[in-house]
């Protein structure tokens, strides 16, 4: 058995219209609107894609570009800038290796000579020299028993003891790693 319910229409031009309809049962245990019931939901709409991306990621895009590039711009120039600190540490090892202590003085000289200018540095000797080498790497060993021993080196008639050879290595490796460049 069907109930009739009387209900409101709007008509096209506004006027409410009293009608009658078959109203569908309330189905038992069952909530909502009973005309809702034949509703059909809305299809979502299809993902946003990945790609193309909106124009801002272009731009951002272009800026990490120029950034990545400044920077590996940098490291290559840092790394072609220390080709001689490079070159001085692997002389430093053969020297070591070989123990010609000698040539430690003679080999800062050159590292010296790549990294600043001549004329600040060609002129210096003795203690001058060791308080450039302090100066440049922010240490104090050359200007103590090491620096000593570094301008006694070339005119020894005997090689010194294995400590003062193994400092004077250590302040010459800290040197060639640690000093800055004016």
């Amino acid at each position: 058995m069907t109930a009739r319910r009387t209900v409101l229409a709007a008509t096209p031009l506004g006027l409410l219209v009293a009608a009658t309809a078959n109203a569908a049962p309330e189905p038992a245990g069952e909530f909502g609107n009973p005309w809702m019931a034949n509703l059909v939901e809305l299809a979502p709409p299809p993902p946003v894609p990945w790609w193309p991306p909106a124009p801002a990621w272009y731009v951002v895009a272009a800026i990490l570009i120029a950034v990545l590039g400044r920077l590996a711009w940098r490291v290559v120039r840092r790394w072609r800038a220390d080709a001689y600190r490079r070159e001085a540490l692997r002389a430093l090892a053969t020297i070591r290796r070989d123990r010609r202590l000698t040539k430690i003085p003679e080999l800062l000289r050159r590292t010296a000579l790549a990294a600043y200018p001549r004329t600040r540095v060609a002129h210096l000797i003795g203690e001058d020299w060791r308080q450039f080498l302090d100066e440049s790497a922010g240490m104090s060993e050359f200007q103590q028993s090491v620096g000593c021993d570094l301008v006694a080196l070339p005119y020894a008639v005997a090689p010194p003891d294995t400590a003062a050879a193994d400092a004077i290595l250590a302040a010459a490796d800290r040197w060639i790693r640690r000093h800055r460049q004016f």
